[in-house]
């Protein structure tokens, strides 16, 4: 039932629209507008208290290290990359950093030689469901009639079959995508060519896809790093209730913003 009701749910409700050439494109817009603002390749290895404001260390392309001071800092690190880095934060938000799972997602995409789905079968965009590990084949809802496609061969969210997906060779992932495949699509493995995997909690910076709290920690963790350390603000979409999306790290970065706003209007009136 949950399943027919998928596209109910307020974080998944047409009408929804993408980017053209992918979601990526507006972190690109952005970066486009701020430049050289954005330091590149660039690690943070220490977030320290310094008086009223901070200190953050880190190491540049090269890997020299380099420090920067603030009077206040916008810490959008995912939580177990940040969790491992020396900071001075009070014990209660160290220990709801440590709190923070994020979900060991994965990914396979195909290049389709033709469209077989749309020519074959007549499907145009949506979602087959597999109880297999694949979990989900995604249809492109672009194109259409195309000669070739891209398309989503595995998405895979639960934990167990996401950890075990990633410790397989590329090689290893590309076949248990196909076979889970071919369970739907006679032609699958004969109509698809090139394909790619990414298992998140591989990831080095981001050791997972996206946050996911239960209830108790919504009410512990995620309420203590909602508040500001010091001089140190925390946002991105595991500050959210839109988790896993482009809004709720925008939406929570607008709310980190204001805060500081109001933070300096109190001091300076």
């Amino acid at each position: 039932f949950w399943y027919a009701n998928f596209a109910e749910g307020f974080d998944f409700a047409p009408t929804m629209l993408q980017p053209v050439g992918g979601m990526d494109g507006i972190a690109k817009a952005f970066a486009a507008r701020l430049g050289d603002t954005i330091r590149y390749e660039t690690v943070v290895t220490e977030i320290r208290r310094g008086g009223t404001g901070a200190r953050i260390q880190f190491r540049d392309r090269n890997g020299a290290a380099q420090a920067v001071e603030a009077d206040f800092v916008i810490c959008t690190i995912p939580l177990p990359v940040l969790a491992a880095i020396p900071a001075d934060v009070a014990p209660e938000t160290a220990a709801a950093i440590r709190a923070g799972h994020y979900v060991k997602a994965a990914k396979v995409a195909f290049e389709a030689r033709r469209r077989f789905w749309e020519e074959d079968e007549h499907i145009y965009g949506g979602i087959s469901w597999t109880d297999r590990e694949v979990t989900q084949i995604w249809y492109p809802s672009h194109g259409f009639h195309a000669q070739k496609g891209i398309l989503l061969g595995a998405y895979i969210w639960s934990d167990e079959i996401g950890e075990a997906f990633g410790k397989m060779s590329a090689g290893d992932r590309l076949e248990l995508a196909l076979r889970g495949g071919e369970t739907l699509h006679a032609q699958y493995r004969q109509e698809l060519g090139h394909g790619v995997s990414l298992a998140w909690g591989n990831v080095p910076f981001s050791e997972g896809a996206w946050a996911a709290w239960e209830r108790a920690d919504r009410a512990g963790a995620y309420a203590v790093l909602s508040r500001p350390d010091g001089p140190v603000h925390f946002a991105g979409e595991h500050l959210s209730y839109l988790t896993g999306w482009q809004e709720g790290a925008v939406l929570s970065a607008h709310e980190a913003v204001a805060a500081i706003a109001e933070r300096v209007k109190a001091k300076h009136g």
